[in-house]
């Protein structure tokens, strides 16, 4: 049973390819005994016959006149329609861009200017919220500095 299987797939793929290819003497006579012995091989090449003349007379009809004219017009118009819309996303983003970068610099003179109120003058030091260094915290710095070296 095994060996009749096989050798129906090998015979199936003989007939498949009788049709793209010639097929040498000693295969065309096992082919043509196979189909008159085998009606299951026989419809199988009328099914192959009737699909390959079914795609033949489908590929055989032509497109109307300027029918890759009108596809490619078809085609630039959406790619600008594409490029307006792009165009318009970027101008959104820019506007909201400008309103989110003023809301952020209106916050930063406030905060500067709370700072400066409470701090009473108008240094970097006191923007920053720093305290200002003196000359003994800087000599307590070095000796410390120094210490950590040795």
């Amino acid at each position: 049973m095994k060996r009749n299987k096989n050798m129906e797939k090998k015979l199936q793929k003989l007939l498949y390819r009788s049709f793209d290819e010639p097929l040498s003497q000693e295969e065309q006579v096992k082919l043509k005994t196979a189909l008159k012995s085998s009606e299951e091989l026989l419809r199988e090449k009328e099914k192959i016959t009737w699909v390959r003349n079914a795609i033949s007379a489908e590929t055989g009809q032509k497109f109307s006149p300027f029918f890759a004219d009108r596809i490619m017009r078809k085609i630039r118009m959406q790619k600008e329609d594409l490029a307006g819309k792009i165009d318009d996303f970027n101008i959104s983003l820019i506007l909201s861009f400008r309103k989110i970068a003023l809301a952020g610099v209106v916050t930063v003179l406030l905060l500067l200017s709370t700072n400066f109120i409470s701090q009473g003058g108008l240094s970097v030091d006191k923007a920053m919220a720093l305290q200002q260094i003196t000359i003994e915290d800087t000599w307590s710095l070095n000796t410390l500095i120094s210490e950590v070296v040795k």
